[in-house]
């Protein structure tokens, strides 16, 4: 089944769960709402964005975040929860998986792209229709660097999205 026809799906599957949870426990009106947002902050948060990093991240980071990237609903099968993400780079050998993403709290999420003995985490908070964060790179021995991170929306398309460094 394709994500066009899954995300209604699971926001429908949402907003009767949600419901159902109203009517067993006698809740408040805000509190139903608040239990269905979270299929509308999928919907929201998914997409192409193009990626902004100021300043680059340092050396050995340089290559492990792309120029542009899909946040998908699909779920990523193995090893570890998140959603799918794309373009994987042709370049590394993910260790624990492809790339992800997840919400966090209310407004936020992370994307990750990563070997297990280094990578990019992004955090990022929501701002219409824009993500504003930070650009962790990581690796196993302790080493960091820190960017600010912009992803502005974009209209995704119809192909995969090939890998192009973040410059």
């Amino acid at each position: 089944m394709s994500s066009a026809r899954v995300v209604p799906l699971f926001a429908l599957w949402c907003a009767l769960a949600a419901w159902g949870l109203h009517v067993l426990t006698g809740s408040r009106r805000s509190e139903l709402q608040g239990s269905a947002t979270l299929a509308d902050r999928l919907i929201h948060a998914q997409g192409c964005y193009r990626l902004e990093l100021h300043p680059l991240l340092d050396s050995p980071f340089a290559g492990f975040t792309p120029a542009v990237f899909r946040l998908s609903t699909e779920r990523r099968l193995a090893p570890l929860a998140g959603m799918q993400v794309e373009p994987r780079n042709p370049r590394l050998t993910y260790g624990v998986g492809p790339p992800f993403w997840e919400l966090l709290d209310r407004d936020s999420l992370r994307v990750q792209w990563g070997t297990g003995l280094g990578g990019v985490t992004l955090t990022f908070q929501q701002h219409s229709d824009s993500l504003v964060g930070t650009a962790r790179g990581w690796t196993d021995v302790g080493s960091q660097s820190i960017s600010t991170a912009l992803g502005v929306h974009i209209p995704c398309p119809s192909a995969l999205i090939e890998w192009e460094d973040t410059r």
